[in-house]
């Protein structure tokens, strides 16, 4: 999405797996960090954040570290630090 102008939006971040039970995941926008929130498995979270005109990157790190889902008996043998379940990007008026 481009935006003609600087807006208000709301990021909110449904996590399906996080690498332990409460776990901060780093916001940041154009390489720049503009949030730290904790998060945990399966509870959503909103995310208030100020995107500049044009084009921007935001970019989600979990503090945690990573793990493999086949440690916990599933067939996936990536290592992931967390998986979202649902993510949206709401713009205020």
């Amino acid at each position: 999405m481009t935006l003609p102008e600087a807006r208000r939006v709301t990021l909110e971040i449904a996590p399906a797996r996080v690498y332990s039970d409460v776990s901060e995941l780093a916001v940041a926008v154009d390489g720049v960090s503009v949030a730290a929130v904790p998060i945990r498995q399966g509870e959503a979270v909103a995310v208030p954040l100020e995107l500049p005109a044009g084009r921007s990157v935001i970019s989600l790190s979990l503090a945690a570290g990573n793990f493999r889902p086949s440690d916990t008996g599933e067939a996936d043998t990536r290592l992931l630090s967390f998986a979202v379940r649902q993510l949206n990007l709401i713009t205020e008026e």
